[in-house]
């Protein structure tokens, strides 16, 4: 069942890649998040559509990387375990130069701080360790500033 998730998730990944209506790239986007962030969809098969989601970070469009705060405070929400994979995503969408994006990214932040607490918990003795902690704090700072 994962398997075809994953070939469905591509192809509509795919369709958004392409999309020139934004509006319409938009509701692909929602169609991806929709099936990815289900229930019984894996994280694994989540992770390995990250990188699509958190470039969206980079889009000219404002309302994209809008869609790409939103997303990344949903993927932590529904799938805990990619807390930390998020923290890069959300430190840049804090520095994002649209309020409503940085608003987003900021209620996203709220979701990943206990959930990436949570994680390190787990990797207090691994290399990563002071990296994941690092972009929690720059995160810290951002909110808090």
């Amino acid at each position: 069942m994962q398997h075809e998730l994953h070939t469905k998730a591509v192809q509509i990944l795919q369709a958004a890649s392409t999309e020139r209506d934004l509006t319409q790239r938009l509701r692909i986007l929602q169609q991806a998040s929709d099936l990815l962030l289900h229930a019984d969809t894996s994280a694994e098969l989540v992770a390995s559509c990250l990188p699509f989601f958190t470039s969206l970070q980079n889009d000219p469009q404002t309302s994209i990387r809008r869609y790409a705060a939103y997303f990344v405070g949903r993927a932590a929400f529904f799938k805990p375990s990619l807390a930390l994979r998020l923290l890069p995503s959300v430190a840049a969408l804090l520095e994002d130069g649209d309020s409503v994006v940085k608003e987003l990214a900021a209620k996203a932040a709220v979701t990943l701080h206990r959930r990436s607490l949570f994680s390190l918990c787990f990797q207090s003795d691994g290399q990563d360790f002071p990296k994941h902690v690092e972009r929690m704090h720059k995160i810290e700072d951002v909110m808090l500033n």
